[in-house]
């Protein structure tokens, strides 16, 4: 849809996921990190970069699934439906608690108002 919103966001983040700082830059082959709307565009028609994060694909998954937000204080949370002790959840629950990898320059933090949105619709 936007190339001009995906193209700022993953810059803003230096091609690196928000949550697991997956990052890889080769010559001639797509960046496996996805520009991923807080508040999905559908519900906002926003694509301002502060709408948006840089997260790898199984992240970008998470978050749109509402199994993973961030909060206020740049912290990942993680639903409690997923449950650690299976290989298969930790992958997603280790996350919980941990920073999010923000951006280099402020002007493309996540808005409160967007991290607000989709903590709240954050699955329990």
């Amino acid at each position: 849809r936007n190339a001009a919103f995906r193209r700022v966001v993953l810059r803003g983040y230096d091609y690196q996921c928000a949550v697991c700082g997956l990052r890889i830059v080769l010559p001639d082959i797509p960046s496996p990190i996805d520009a991923a709307h807080l508040v999905p565009w559908s519900e906002s028609r926003d694509d301002s970069p502060n709408n948006g994060m840089a997260l790898c694909k199984l992240h970008h998954w998470a978050l749109d699934a509402n199994l993973i937000s961030p909060t206020p204080d740049l912290r990942w949370r993680v639903s409690r439906l997923l449950d650690a002790r299976r290989n298969s959840e930790r992958e997603l629950a280790r996350f919980d608690g941990l920073p999010v990898l923000l951006p280099m320059e402020e002007r493309f933090y996540p808005r409160p108002d967007a991290i607000k949105w989709r903590l709240d619709g954050l699955a329990c």
